[in-house]
């Protein structure tokens, strides 16, 4: 049988030296980062990566030496869960804002149809040469009932559904 006890100490050290040298790339060198996050966010980082590095060090430990301590692997287990889980959601992207939908065109004609014809919206009549909206469908509405639709955020033609 191998023991393992023997090389407790410079596993350890190889995963401390590791996470130290994350620890100073994520500070030093990496201006982008720097320019990018407030020092809150950055502080809030070093401590989850801290505590992620220290997590794995005891865990190597526990493991190497067959310690068993149930309470605390389960401590641990939830520390390393959590920093894990703060991380995906501090570095995961996000849209700024939704993209807004733009203003239907809707064009504005003068009425000349000799068949009587109603708006579907308000339902009275047209009179001739009086200037209504004309959608892309060919449906005509008053200029008063159309700019409540589109102030209501409707988008789409009231007899056929169609997008404007």
């Amino acid at each position: 049988m191998v023991d393992m006890t023997k090389n407790i100490p410079e596993r350890t050290s190889h995963v401390t030296c590791i996470s130290l040298l994350s620890l100073s790339l994520f500070f030093t060198s990496s201006n982008l980062i720097i320019w990018l996050f407030s020092y809150p966010t950055r502080i809030f980082v070093f401590l989850n990566i801290a505590l992620k590095s220290i997590s794995t060090t005891i865990f190597s430990i526990l493991y190497y030496t067959q310690t068993s301590v149930p309470s605390l692997y389960v401590i641990l287990s939830f520390l390393d869960y959590t920093a894990s889980l703060l991380l995906f959601f501090l570095f995961k992207e996000t849209p700024i804002s939704p993209i807004p939908k733009e203003e239907p065109e809707i064009k504005i004609t003068i009425f000349t149809s000799d068949e009587p014809s109603s708006c579907t919206i308000c339902l009275d009549d047209f009179s001739q040469q009086q200037e209504v909206n004309e959608t892309n469908c060919g449906h005509y509405y008053h200029l008063q009932c159309m700019e409540t639709l589109l102030n209501n955020k409707i988008r789409n033609c009231p007899v056929c559904r169609t997008e404007l």
